[in-house]
């Protein structure tokens, strides 16, 4: 799904001068963390370890 640029060209808003834009904002899934009070050798399942770096949603 592409970004729409702005469209304020023909309307009021155009003749003030002011910036138009758009600031776009992005989540990404960050890297698992464990709960410190886990038996050592349990680590996080792979359908877990494979969101790290994808977006959110």
């Amino acid at each position: 799904m592409g970004l729409r640029p702005p469209d304020d060209g023909r309307s009021p808003d155009a003749e003030l001068g002011r910036w138009a834009g758009t600031l776009p904002l992005t989540s990404r899934w960050g890297a698992p963390t464990a709960d410190p009070l886990l038996p050592p050798g349990i680590t996080a399942p792979a359908h877990v370890r494979a969101r790290a770096g994808t977006r959110q949603g």
